[in-house]
């Protein structure tokens, strides 16, 4: 009689056929681990966003730029939805959460990849225009700097009017702008964003083959039980 009880005890604490598979174990270990980073990032970066928008609004001239805010707060949603649902289909192991968990992880992480390139691609197109506008303007001060001395030249008795004789004329620009007008800005910039984006896409690779090897150790122990 004990012995059938310790019996039933034995079977009414096991919660799953899965659970006593070792891989299986590893695998909801990852998941629950990748499921809690994909919350906390996606709820950070969410009020991130939020933030921005209340404080300054969709004011982005760049449509691009706009659009990818917008994006940013829907990904950032889906990545609270998705990182709850790793967590439940890790606690119960049910083949539908399981299967649930997976495919909606492989969407999220599609789009999020897709979003860091656009990301990447954006500042780029920003580091060339602020290139042209550094441009511009450079070329608007030495047609200033030609014209005043064109000025001058006709009007020598005016040059006693400044007390330095235009020794601070030409002051040196500073060092963001000599920067953007380097050669090598808009490669810098294409270089940190592509890193930025393949790092990214490093990790959502990772979290995503996690999540099928999670899958197909639960359903190959739902097999074999």
């Amino acid at each position: 009689g004990g012995g059938g009880g310790g019996g039933g005890g034995g079977g009414g604490g096991l919660h799953h056929p899965a659970e006593l598979e070792p891989m299986v174990r590893r695998s909801r270990a990852e998941v629950k681990l990748w499921s809690l980073v994909l919350l906390l990032v996606s709820t950070t970066r969410g009020l991130s966003v939020v933030s921005e928008l209340g404080a300054e609004g969709l004011s982005e001239e760049d449509s691009l730029a706009r659009a990818l805010v917008v994006c940013e707060l829907v990904a950032s949603l889906a990545g609270v939805a998705v990182g709850l649902a790793g967590l439940r289909s890790a606690a119960s192991l049910e083949p539908h959460l399981v299967r649930t968990y997976v495919w909606s992880l492989l969407v999220l992480g599609c789009f999020s990849m897709a979003l860091q390139v656009m990301w990447a691609i954006a500042a780029v197109r920003e580091a060339k225009r602020e290139v042209r506008d550094a441009q511009a303007d450079d070329g608007a001060d030495a047609d200033g700097d030609d014209a005043a001395a064109g000025d001058a030249d006709d009007a020598p008795g005016d040059a006693g009017d400044d007390p330095y004789n235009g020794a601070f004329d030409d002051a040196p620009p500073s060092d963001d702008r000599d920067l953007v007008l380097s050669g090598n800005f808009v490669l810098v910039v294409a270089m940190q964003a592509g890193v930025s984006a393949a790092l990214a896409i490093c990790v959502w690779l990772t979290c995503i083959r996690s999540g099928f090897q999670f899958r197909q150790h639960v359903f190959t122990a739902l097999q074999a039980a």
